[in-house]
């Protein structure tokens, strides 16, 4: 439509972009974005006045932080048999019977960081609990969430959709896993051995300390300065 040919033709005049991943990138490109020089940013920072929690121990549990009405998968996880502990953070938490969920309240962002003590993160915007659908799913394929520097700047693992943008940040990391369905969470917590989990966690806090001081975009400002020069 013409917002979009508006939205393209504005990227399009830019000497450099600096773009949340590289399928963002690609979808650009795809849309007829070819003139600027592109930086990957990889991931957002995440500066605060918090203090990240440290432990982590690993015991089956994961937390899912932010705006529960983007979380309305939770009406259908509700009724399974779960096998993990799923504790929420947030405004607009919907009703919950399930004994295996709880609801710890809406924090303010400093204070989250310091209250994030599970074992995994979950990032998972969706309407189902089998892949992320609907509009806000179908944009975790090109978005950098920032639940995920949230998790990891509390030192946490991180559970993800595996077609998300991020899957693959997190793999090449070695910060946590992805899947396919939240109906996968169990099983890769039972086959996950002691070993693996603290190689996530040791992965998580080397990130942590970047994220913190805000090196990833403090790189990608100074990459995109050295295209501008050219």
């Amino acid at each position: 439509g013409k917002a979009k040919d508006r939205e393209v033709r504005l990227f399009d005049s830019a000497t450099v972009l600096i773009c949340h991943n590289r399928a963002m990138i690609e979808e650009l490109q795809r849309s007829g974005v070819s003139h600027p020089h592109f930086v990957n940013l990889g991931i957002f920072d995440y500066l605060t006045d918090g203090i990240p929690a440290n432990e982590h121990s690993f015991d089956k549990s994961v937390v899912y932080a932010g705006n529960l009405a983007k979380a309305p998968f939770l009406t259908e996880l509700n009724a399974f048999d779960l096998g993990w502990d799923f504790v929420l953070y947030g405004i607009n938490c919907p009703q919950t019977t399930n004994p295996a969920i709880k609801y710890n309240g809406a924090l303010s962002p400093e204070d989250l960081v310091g209250n994030l003590i599970q074992s995994f993160g979950l990032i998972w915007d969706s309407e189902t609990v089998d892949g992320c659908t609907g509009k806000i799913g179908e944009y975790t394929r090109y978005n950098n969430p920032h639940k995920l520097s949230l998790y990891l700047v509390s030192g946490m693992p991180v559970i993800v959709w595996s077609q998300a943008a991020v899957a693959d940040f997190v793999e090449k990391e070695k910060v946590g896993f992805v899947i396919d369905s939240l109906r996968d969470i169990a099983a890769k917590l039972d086959n996950l051995t002691e070993e693996e989990y603290e190689e996530y966690r040791r992965n998580a806090n080397r990130l942590k300390q970047k994220l913190y001081c805000g090196e990833f975009m403090k790189a990608a400002i100074v990459r995109a300065i050295e295209l501008c020069k050219g």
